[in-house]
């Protein structure tokens, strides 16, 4: 680890964010158009960046190149954890998903609850496809502009527990966004259980009016996951708008983070009923762990009538928060 950078700064990066932040104040406010011919500012982006010569990358929609300084704390990381895996990896490194996560959070306007950080978007919408409970015959709402993966991973449902997967078709551009609203309300019947739509189509730029459609859902108790993989840090909008059941992205595309980097938004009143992915014992259903089985302690909260525990993490040395419902 290099001696002018301490350990806090390189656990959280904060030579990107720095970085990020300077450009934010500096051109915070200038219109797009301006900024398009703004050669000093581009100089700047093109300074982050050590790009491949021979090629030009128009690809940032399937996974961008991450700035020299997130690349170089990357690879600082994989070298610090490897001289000691068990400790730096779990002790040091570890602790510092759980800032991010906060951080992630905050930028979404959103309970940290509900945010988990994940592999990529694919990862954290298959969490939300596989987890909720389908009876045989219950429909799901989707395209056939919808990207691959996630109609695969509905059709694997479909031919293990007989769902029904309808996707609609539609001509590209659609220009009066009303049109897509509606091609979703049409095609729902009592049996419709789910609606997925992509924020933003993956090969078209096709922009979904999520919003509304979300609504739509609600509005018939129906379960809405949004596909944001090309939406997220892409496209301008207010993620607490959309109101939105399962929400997955991924962090490497638009925002430039690590490879192999995601996160989900899961709506609070459905982590507990969801099933995960990743399989936990069955006391962590109700946020209760047995001190005996993890590296964890608890104890009550002090406010009377409040019937959470704060768990505090031993070798982390640090307790987790949340907002009493007192």
């Amino acid at each position: 680890m290099p001696a002018e950078v301490s350990r806090r700064d390189f656990l959280f990066g904060v030579e990107a964010v720095a970085l990020a932040a300077v450009l934010n104040r500096a051109y915070a406010g200038v219109p797009a158009d301006d900024l398009a011919g703004d050669e000093e500012f581009w100089k700047k982006i093109r300074s982050a960046y050590v790009p491949d010569a021979k090629l030009v990358n128009l690809n940032n929609g399937g996974v961008a190149p991450a700035p020299t300084v997130v690349l170089n704390a990357e690879i600082e990381a994989i070298r610090y954890s490897n001289q000691l895996p068990a400790y730096r990896m779990w002790h040091d490194l570890e602790p510092g998903i759980e800032d991010v996560r906060k951080r992630l959070a905050r930028l979404w306007d959103a309970d940290p609850e509900c945010i988990a950080i994940t592999r990529n978007a694919s990862e954290s919408l298959q969490i939300a496809q596989f987890g909720l409970d389908l009876r045989p015959g219950d429909e799901v709402l989707t395209t056939s502009q919808d990207y691959p993966r996630m109609i695969t991973t509905w059709q694997q449902r479909e031919r293990r527990e007989k769902i029904v997967l309808k996707q609609l078709d539609f001509a590209v551009p659609v220009k009066n966004p009303a049109d897509l609203v509606r091609l979703y309300e049409q095609a729902i019947t009592p049996r419709t259980r789910v609606i997925h739509v992509s924020q933003v189509v993956f090969m078209t730029g096709q922009i979904f009016p999520v919003k509304e459609i979300c609504a739509l859902a609600r509005s018939r108790g129906i379960t809405s996951i949004v596909d944001g993989a090309h939406a997220f840090a892409h496209v301008p909008f207010q993620f607490s708008e959309i109101d939105c059941d399962f929400y997955g992205a991924s962090l490497h595309k638009w925002l430039s983070a690590p490879i192999g980097t995601g996160v989900l938004y899961v709506r609070k009143d459905r982590i507990e009923k969801h099933w995960a992915l990743m399989a936990a014992p069955p006391s962590m259903d109700k946020n209760i762990r047995s001190s005996k089985r993890s590296a964890h302690t608890r104890r009550p909260c002090i406010m009377r009538r409040c019937k959470r525990w704060i768990f505090t993490n031993r070798s982390a040395r640090r307790e987790n928060s949340h907002v009493c419902g007192t």
